[in-house]
């Protein structure tokens, strides 16, 4: 995904923590992702991120944000 999307390794760093730490969740790795970069890194106002997440059977959930 990272490399489909060209993103850089410091956009996703916090995913890799997540996934290091916990492991894969399914559909609530997201949330945890979102609590760490709520937690260390402070979004300026106009800042966008994308979450997406597959969850069990074929559950796809995406959502931009926009701080």
């Amino acid at each position: 995904m990272r490399d489909a999307l060209a993103l850089k390794e410091e956009q996703v760093k916090h995913t890799k923590s997540v996934l290091r730490n916990y492991g894969n969740m399914s559909s609530p790795t997201v949330l945890f992702v979102l609590k760490e970069v709520l937690e260390k890194e402070k979004p300026k106002t106009g800042d966008l991120a994308i979450m997406l997440a597959l969850g069990p059977g074929l559950v796809v959930e995406t959502a931009l944000l926009k701080w």
